[in-house]
């Protein structure tokens, strides 16, 4: 705040303001000299006059959390968490001094009393040093961080779980991948994270049951819902490993697995689209064992399907499709 309140006066009234605010001047011109010369580094410059306020831009939230998650992947492995009352056990002496454990240690350290950090006590903060006093070590250049940015920029200091089965894996049709929910620890201490959503690891014939279930149900491509008033079983029979052996959910999920001439899965979108310019009529029969039985309802499928297929390459539906609809 004095640095602040230096920089904004005129420059021949620095020293004065500095002396009748009672602080020594030649520190504050020295500190006000350093954040010039760091905002020409950084920025590119500074005003005419030298001030270095001028030319540092208006920290933005926006700004300040990327600001903060670029330390945090920086000094991933100088972090420290909030110690909790209950694993407080053998503490040296009883004390109201919040209490932090360091990530790769059983080392106790502190927010020292004048930190802006020390009243907000957050739970995970990295440091810049350790200095260590008779009495404790404290944390300087302490920075707030969020406990769910560790798995993405420090992933080396995190497991994960396997894919839970609540909420089980499903279909994004805006990552165009099915995604999982997994638990997260972090560190030798194994720390609890945030749960973790991200793409089904493994192999795409991992992801090919739950795909499925996305394709019937509309979520992959949407003119697949006009077919659902026909539909003999519930889409997410698809992702159900105990239907399995009913023969509708069987050869879907071996037309999706074996995806054509292709050697690779069909479990996306993109996957499907270039399954179908090379074989059009994929998964045509697998689809149409889904219908409830009657000749109505498999030419209710033959007329839909130029439409799915123009719909998943990204084109423009049929004319006669179009007129239908």
């Amino acid at each position: 705040a004095a640095l602040e309140e230096y920089d904004a006066l005129p420059p021949h009234r620095r020293e004065r303001g500095a002396i009748e605010a009672g602080l020594a001047p030649k520190p504050l011109r020295e500190m006000s000299d350093l954040r010039a010369q760091l905002v020409r580094i950084v920025f590119g410059g500074a005003d005419g006059g030298g001030n270095a306020r001028a030319a540092l831009p208006q920290m933005s939230l926006a700004l300040e959390l990327e600001l903060r998650r670029a330390l945090c992947g920086g000094w991933a492995d100088q972090l420290a968490r909030r110690i909790k009352p209950w694993e407080e056990v053998g503490a040296a002496a009883p004390s109201r001094a919040i209490r932090y454990r360091t990530l790769n240690g059983d080392e106790t350290v502190f927010l020292h009393p004048t930190s802006c950090l020390h009243r907000a006590a957050p739970e995970y903060v990295v440091y810049a040093e350790l200095v260590q006093t008779t009495k404790r070590a404290y944390m300087r250049g302490a920075t707030v961080v969020e406990s769910n940015w560790l798995p993405a920029v420090a992933p080396t200091l995190c497991s994960l779980s396997a894919p839970l089965e609540d909420p089980a894996p499903r279909y994004d049709a805006e990552k165009d991948c099915v995604i999982c929910t997994r638990s997260a620890t972090l560190g030798p201490h194994r720390w609890p994270l945030p749960l973790q959503r991200g793409p089904l690891p493994g192999s795409p014939s991992d992801a090919v049951p739950f795909f499925a279930a996305a394709l019937l149900d509309g979520s992959v491509l949407p003119s697949f819902v006009a077919l659902h008033p026909h539909l003999a079983a519930n889409p997410s029979a698809a992702a159900n490993p105990l239907a399995r052996g009913q023969r509708r959910v069987g050869e879907l999920l071996h037309a999706l697995k074996k995806g054509g001439s292709s050697a690779a899965a069909v479990a996306s979108r993109e996957a499907l689209a270039g399954a179908w310019r090379r074989h059009p009529r994929l998964l045509q029969p697998e689809l149409a064992q889904w219908l409830k039985p009657g000749e109505a309802n498999q030419k209710r499928l033959r007329e839909l399907w130029p439409t799915l297929l123009a719909e998943a390459l990204g084109e423009r539906p049929p004319k006669a499709a179009a007129d239908k609809e």
